[in-house]
């Protein structure tokens, strides 16, 4: 999962500050999200009421993030490797989840406190998480930043049209012609070079290049020793050692080493 610090305070202030068996992360299912796709909780004035998978009811998620006080170890223990807790219909999986040791001490009394989630949470479940998880860090980040940060051996060449702060490392350059959209994060000896257009709140890593007329879209991840090269362009998340080296359109994920030939397009 990919979530705040704040979220992960918020779970061990809540964990410190009570006497609980057990304290669980959980997050308001809101509209488009449906109940029955996740291990939901009935929470009731900050105490979990019940746990249940792929339920109709529940209005908030288990996020998978739990605090156990010692008493808890023997329901730990006795998780019978398949979540018993849902409704008809429901066909758990035949794996064990730690939802159904949290049931175990609900319905021998036990008290399990809520934490709620504080700012976002990403369960890297799915392929298209990806996309969001890095979406939601790069928003964080961009909002975070309030001055730009260049390492004295990095360069920025007078032609280049800067519109927001930039963070360059080292020996790295920004070149005559580009365009930085918004706040931009470039890591080391990475060349941004040559009327690259990069949008705003994007992230390029170490040994890149990034050049000639090609375009990064807003909220996009290039991973480190990547090429985007000329009139490529990409909207999405790029593995290390990935090359989009020229004439292309990419939006979605981009796996390690991929290499994408000329004219390709392809859009989730």
């Amino acid at each position: 999962m990919v979530t705040t610090q704040a979220t992960v305070n918020r779970l061990l202030e809540v964990a410190r500050g009570a006497d609980a068996t057990a304290v669980a992360l959980v997050q308001p299912i809101l509209p488009p999200e449906r109940p029955i796709d996740w291990l939901g909780a009935m929470v009731k004035g900050g105490r979990v009421q019940y746990v249940e998978g792929h339920s109709r009811d529940c209005t908030y998620r288990l996020c998978g993030m739990y605090a156990f006080s010692p008493p808890a170890l023997p329901a730990i223990q006795d998780n019978p490797g398949v979540m018993t807790q849902v409704p008809v219909g429901g066909m758990p999986p035949m794996e064990a989840e730690m939802a159904q040791s949290v049931q175990t001490l609900l319905d021998e009394g036990k008290e399990v406190l809520a934490a709620e989630v504080e700012g976002y949470l990403v369960d890297m479940d799915k392929p298209w998480h990806i996309l969001e998880a890095n979406r939601r860090v790069l928003d964080e980040m961009s909002r975070s930043l309030l001055e730009s940060q260049v390492h004295p051996t990095a360069r920025i060449h007078d032609g280049a049209e800067i519109k927001g702060f930039v963070v360059l490392g080292e020996g790295s350059e920004i070149g005559n012609r580009v365009v930085l959209e918004g706040n931009v994060f470039i890591g080391k000896h990475t060349r941004v070079v040559n009327g690259a257009i990069v949008g705003n709140a994007v992230a390029i890593g170490d040994h890149t290049r990034v050049s000639d007329y090609c375009l990064i879209g807003a909220y996009s991840v290039v991973g480190n020793r990547c090429i985007v090269g000329h009139g490529a362009e990409l909207e999405g998340v790029m593995f290390d050692g990935a090359y989009l080296y020229h004439y292309c359109e990419i939006s979605g994920v981009v796996g390690q080493s991929v290499d994408i030939g000329a004219a390709t397009v392809c859009g989730t």
